[in-house]
Order: C-alpha cells, then sequence, then structure tokens
C-alpha cells in the first residue's frame, strides 16, 4: 500500500511540476538575471525538471546607460543538467546548453573596461585571490570551472555604437568542454 501511495503521490507531483514548480523556477531565474541589471521574462518552461528544462520565449534587456545589454530575446534556451550530482555535490551538474533562437542587442560603448554598475571597477577575468579553489572535477588546469557543452543555433547579434551599428545573422556554433 505504501508503495502504490508514493507511486501515486510521485505521479501527481511529476503531471503538475509545471503548475508546482514553474512559478519558483522562473522567479529564480529572474532574479539571477536582475542580478546583473538585465530585465528578463520568460513565456514558458517546459521539460522533464529531472533532467533538463527549457525557457521558452524569454524577453529581457536593460535601460542602464553602463550595461551594454540592451535586448535580449531567445526562442528556447535548453538546460540538461544531473539532478544527482547537484543534490549530492559532484560537480558539473550543468551538461548541455542548447540556444535557438537568441537575438542579441549590444551597446558596444557600455562595453568599456573599468567601471560597472555601482562605479566599482570592472571585473577581472580568471579566478580572485579569494575564491574558493574549485575541485579537479570542476575546474580546468587554470582554475576555470568547466563548461558545459554550449550549442548556438539560429541566431543573431547586433553591435551598436552611437549611430554605427553591424548585425551578424545566421549564427550557429558549439563549445565544448575540455
Amino acid at each position: 500500500r505504501a508503495v502504490v501511495l508514493f507511486a501515486l503521490a510521485f505521479a501527481f507531483i511529476y503531471g503538475f511540476r509545471e503548475a508546482l514548480f514553474g512559478p519558483s523556477i522562473t522567479r529564480a531565474v529572474i532574479d539571477s538575471a536582475g542580478l546583473f541589471g538585465v530585465r528578463l521574462d520568460i513565456g514558458q518552461i517546459r521539460g522533464s525538471y529531472l533532467a533538463d528544462l527549457a525557457l521558452v520565449g524569454l524577453q529581457g534587456g536593460s535601460e542602464a546607460p553602463d550595461d551594454p545589454v540592451r535586448a535580449l530575446h531567445a526562442d528556447e534556451v535548453r538546460l540538461e543538467y544531473s539532478l544527482p550530482r547537484w543534490l549530492f555535490g559532484q560537480g558539473e551538474v550543468l551538461q548541455d546548453i542548447r540556444v535557438r533562437g537568441l537575438a542579441l542587442t549590444l551597446d558596444l560603448p557600455a562595453m568599456r573596461t573599468g567601471t560597472r554598475r555601482g562605479g566599482g571597477a570592472a571585473p577581472r577575468a580568471g579566478p580572485s585571490a579569494d575564491a574558493e579553489t574549485p575541485t579537479s572535477s570542476t575546474a580546468t588546469p587554470g582554475g576555470f570551472p568547466v563548461l558545459p557543452h554550449i550549442r548556438l543555433e539560429d541566431s543573431r547579434l547586433l553591435l551598436t555604437a552611437g549611430t554605427l551599428s553591424a548585425e551578424f545573422v545566421g549564427l550557429q556554433g558549439e563549445a565544448h568542454h575540455f
């Protein structure tokens, strides 16, 4: 009987996962983007939630003069991950990121180095001296975290600088972790 009740409860939770967990995940993603000064709206979240999530209909950008991200749109951002690795702290949780239909507008003058939102110094590349030392399973020999496999499909990049602009369309690409 306990097994049947557990199975029914699991089926209920899994069947209603989007209604139960979707709003919390949406809020977490939007709040995380806000930490970088980017306003973000998500049309829908789909996926198994156990191994993947798909963020559908992303829209956003920033109005701040010192923020280079002027506009952001993605038809779909699919994240594949290992929930057991996350639960047990085994590193390399995020395994694959697929971005389809990305349209990104960047303002080049806002990308100048040396300043950032709040007036502080721009973050430097690489790990900081006081950063926690990554383990061998989560970092490259240079101390950088291992990135997941990233795919970019049917995307567009618009670079602006005052009245000048350059647009790159039909962008495709893959980056593999090493």
